[in-house]
């Protein structure tokens, strides 16, 4: 029994040998665990303090310090509405619209005032102006009216025009100008009563 005994101890003694330089192995390849380490003597002096530039170096990568500026957005400004303009609209030539035959009639309503009024042949609409001229030598009295539609002309109501010179020739024109028709008339009277 003593035998074994001393058998047990050796085998045992023998693979404590063997283990104990593969934990020392073990030991440093692990960062050092198991390893005997030195300490560094304690100093009076305070540390070194770092520069500035490792001051803004973040101690732990993995978290970097937000940033204390907000960085610049990659976003496109809107964009902005360009609208062209031609400038003002120029006013509709006579080319453009159909030519009309519009007929002037002028009565005496007293002695030195003209009833001017009149209508417009081939065309039958509503929105267009009358515009009178009543002349006499060189002097002259204007006058307009809005154009009124019926069923077979369209109508310019009566103005009343005041004569420079009673008792002589005068002369009535009648212009109507519409969106769609433009034309002109006159008549004439030597000035007596009709």
């Amino acid at each position: 029994m003593r035998r074994q005994l001393t058998r047990s101890i050796i085998v045992s003694g023998s693979l404590l040998v063997a283990a104990a330089p593969l934990s020392a192995c073990a030991g440093l390849l692990a960062g050092g665990a198991g390893a005997p380490t030195e300490s560094a003597p304690a100093s009076s002096e305070p540390a070194a303090q770092p520069d500035e530039w490792a001051s803004s170096v973040p101690s732990d990568p993995a978290s970097p310090e937000p940033a204390t500026s907000a960085p610049a957005s990659l976003e496109p400004a809107p964009a902005q509405s360009i609208v062209a303009s031609s400038g003002p609209t120029a006013p509709e030539t006579t080319e453009s619209r159909k030519p009309v035959t519009a007929i002037a009639i002028g009565t005496l309503a007293s002695e030195d005032v003209v009833s001017a009024g009149g209508f417009v042949q081939d065309a039958i609409e509503a929105g267009g102006t009358c515009t009178f001229t009543l002349s006499q030598d060189d002097r002259t009295v204007t006058g307009a009216s809005e154009a009124e539609a019926d069923a077979t002309v369209t109508w310019c109501a009566n103005v009343d025009l005041a004569l420079p010179e009673p008792g002589k020739a005068w002369t009535l024109e009648l212009s109507y100008e519409s969106p769609m028709s433009v034309g002109a008339g006159s008549v004439t009277s030597d000035g007596t009563q009709h």
